[in-house]
C-alpha cells in the first residue's frame, strides 16, 4: 500500500515536470523564431548536409535553466517506484544538459533514460534516447562509433515499434548511413 507521502511526492513531482516541459516549449518557440530570423537574414545555410550551431540567446539559456531546475526537483521527489517516469526525466535532462553544452551530464541522464526505458519494457522511448545519445556523441565530441552503437540501437528499437515509428526509424537509418560514411 502507497503512503500519503509517496502519493504527495509523486503528485509534485509531475507538476515540477510539467513546469519543466512549460519552460522547454518556450524555449523551442524562440529557438524557432531565431532560426527563422537567421534564414531570413539570410544568416543561415539550411541547405548544407550537416550540422550547424549558434549562440542561444540569454532568454533561451534562463528558460532551459528554469526548465533543468524544475526536471531535478521532480527527479528527487519522483520515487523509485516509477521507473517509467524517472526514465522521462532523465530523457528530458539529457536533452537540456545537450542544449547547454554540458555533454557529460547529457551523456549520464541519457544513459540513465535507456537503462530505465528499457526496465519498463518501453521499446520506443528507450529508442528515442538512444537517438538522442548518439546525436549528443557526434555535437559534443565526435565520437562516432559509440555513437553508431546507439543510433543502430535506436534503429532496431523503431523497427520493432512497427509503422507508428516510422518517421523516427527513416531519420535514425539517415544517422546510421552518416556515421558509416565517417567511419568507412
Amino acid at each position: 500500500m502507497k503512503k500519503a507521502s509517496d502519493v504527495n511526492e509523486r503528485d509534485e513531482a509531475r507538476n515540477l515536470s510539467n513546469q519543466g516541459a512549460a519552460c522547454l516549449r518556450l524555449f523551442e518557440e524562440l529557438v524557432s523564431e531565431c532560426l527563422r530570423r537567421l534564414q531570413a537574414a539570410d544568416r543561415l545555410d539550411t541547405g548544407a548536409v550537416g550540422r550547424f550551431t549558434f549562440s542561444l540567446p540569454p532568454q533561451a539559456v534562463e528558460l532551459l535553466q528554469r526548465a533543468r531546475d524544475h526536471y531535478l526537483a521532480a527527479l528527487r521527489l519522483m520515487p523509485k517506484e516509477e521507473a517509467g517516469n524517472l526514465a522521462v526525466l532523465h530523457h528530458q535532462l539529457g536533452g537540456i544538459y545537450k542544449h547547454l553544452d554540458e555533454a557529460e551530464r547529457a551523456e549520464h541522464h541519457l544513459g540513465e533514460a535507456i537503462r530505465l526505458h528499457a526496465a519498463v519494457g518501453d521499446g520506443f522511448r528507450c529508442g528515442q534516447s538512444h537517438h538522442d545519445l548518439a546525436e549528443t556523441l557526434v555535437h559534443r565530441g565526435r565520437r562516432y562509433a559509440q555513437a553508431l552503437t546507439h543510433a543502430r540501437a535506436a534503429l532496431e528499437l523503431f523497427q520493432q515499434a512497427g509503422s507508428g515509428a516510422a518517421r523516427e526509424a527513416h531519420r535514425t537509418a539517415g544517422l546510421v548511413a552518416e556515421l558509416e560514411s565517417y567511419l568507412s
